[in-house]
């Protein structure tokens, strides 16, 4: 079974670098998983960041405007069209460690502001 591993992201562009070293951490374990990141209708340097990744399993895929995490989803698992998907909230607020054994995961953003 191929793994294939959804992120959602949107104005991520400083930590696009850090969230797709994270993940491939998990799928370089997992030897057969890819990452679809899914650029959200960013109005910052995201895709600028995403254009910069050259690895053969990161595809990344960007939304015309911002349609939500689940259209993010919804775009990942037409783009995989794989048995397994994981989602992972844009702020890793999951150690992707505790990932391991599970077949579906999914995550939300943990709130950074203190408003």
């Amino acid at each position: 079974m191929r793994l294939i591993i959804c992120v959602p992201v949107f104005n991520e562009g400083p930590a696009i670098p850090s969230i797709v070293d994270e993940i491939m951490k998990l799928a370089d374990i997992l030897k057969r998983a890819s990452i679809i990141v899914i650029n959200d209708g960013s109005s910052d340097s995201t895709n600028i960041e995403l254009s910069k990744i050259s690895h053969e399993r990161v595809t990344a895929f960007k939304h015309p405007c911002n349609m939500g995490v689940g259209d993010c989803l919804l775009t990942g698992i037409r783009i995989a069209r794989e048995a397994g998907a994981i989602s992972l909230p844009k702020f890793l607020s999951t150690d992707i460690v505790h990932l391991f054994g599970m077949s579906v995961f999914h995550g939300y953003p943990a709130r950074t502001d203190k408003s």
